[in-house]
């Protein structure tokens, strides 16, 4: 039995909550990428990042949280806990490698 990308990343209960109550959109970008943007900001184009999934774990994102704190970034677990997200990028990396 496989672990849950939730059981693998590692990530604050802080972090955990803002996934969860902030406002994001997602896109595809391909290979593996996810553009993420807050929505909950006045200014949405200004919190938009992509972050990174590998296998079906997100591995890193291009916020800046990412470079300054310990885990996983609230970009990252939002996609995470949005499993219709991941599955889609995890599937599109599966039919790539085909």
């Amino acid at each position: 039995m496989s672990k849950s990308p939730l059981d693998v990343l590692e990530y604050s209960d802080r972090v955990a909550k803002r996934a969860q109550w902030e406002a994001f959109e997602f896109t595809l970008l391909g290979d593996g990428d996810i553009e993420v943007v807050n929505t909950s900001h006045e200014e949405p184009e200004e919190h938009t990042y992509t972050v990174h999934v590998e296998g079906d774990i997100p591995s890193d994102c291009t916020c800046p949280a990412w470079e300054y704190q310990d885990g996983a970034c609230k970009h990252m677990l939002a996609v995470t806990i949005r499993e219709p997200v991941l599955d889609a990028a995890t599937t599109e990396l599966e039919l790539k490698a085909d």
